[in-house]
């Protein structure tokens, strides 16, 4: 299973949009537009330039079947 969350910010904005981890296939434009139109309510206005971020965080199920059953991370090395 794959997870992803996505969060836009801007200097502008009292906080981030942010959509909630959920599985990459539930991820869609519409989820997407309607968190922001939720928060254009507010700010009216929304331009994504040099000023804005976008952070995408996506994580992949090591033990699906396919991948090795390891750790991505060895805690016991750091």
């Amino acid at each position: 299973m794959e997870l992803v969350r996505l969060s836009i910010d801007n200097p502008e904005f009292d906080f981030p949009i942010t959509l909630e981890c959920m599985r990459r296939s539930e991820l869609t434009v519409e989820k997407l537009l309607s968190e922001i139109e939720r928060v254009l309510q507010s700010y009216q206005q929304f331009v994504v330039d040099e000023a804005s971020r976008i952070d995408i965080v996506h994580v992949q199920n090591p033990h699906e079947k396919g991948h090795p059953k390891k750790p991505y991370l060895d805690i016991a090395r750091l």
